[in-house]
């Protein structure tokens, strides 16, 4: 039997393991980013995109998770640290409040797989391409710690 799957050791894989909706607040989550998305040492909001922005869980897995364990495509990209508290922010709006928050959704070869989620409390539909999500953005990126700067050449 293969003891990798898509490039993840078997520790990460799911298994039967059932989905653990708590995280604590000190938590870490761990992003990937590619050169791009750093200036000067610190992580441009652009390393986020929504919907569905993908993170791991330190509770699962270890910052160099996210890097698919030296799959090529991820050769020279960086990885950032937050916690859940730092990533759990809300936005004002005009039709309410956008709140963010993490979810686990384990997927079959990385059991840490979370995602950044949003909920919005008007009965507007949200789309986080404008400026809301734009300040969830410029908020997160103050607090994030970047554990392994990007090279200029990677892909």
């Amino acid at each position: 039997m293969c003891s990798r799957l898509n490039g993840y050791p078997e520790r990460l894989w799911t298994k039967n393991r059932p989905i653990n909706p708590i995280f604590h607040p000190e938590e870490y989550l761990y992003r990937r980013f590619h050169s791009k998305s750093i200036f000067n040492g610190q992580l441009l909001p652009t390393a986020f995109r929504f919907p569905n922005c993908s993170v791991n869980r330190s509770l699962y897995s270890e910052p160099f998770d996210v890097l698919l364990h030296d799959h090529p495509k991820y050769a020279g990209w960086g990885v950032a640290k937050f916690t859940v508290e730092q990533a759990s922010i809300s936005v004002l709006s005009n039709t309410g409040t956008i709140s963010f928050q993490i979810v686990h959704k384990p997927v079959e070869y990385n059991y840490s797989h979370s995602e950044i989620l949003h909920s919005a409390s008007g009965e507007i539909p949200v789309d986080l391409s404008n400026s809301l999500g734009k300040k969830f953005r410029e908020k997160l990126v103050q607090k994030i710690v970047v554990c392994r700067e990007a090279t200029p050449d990677s892909n």
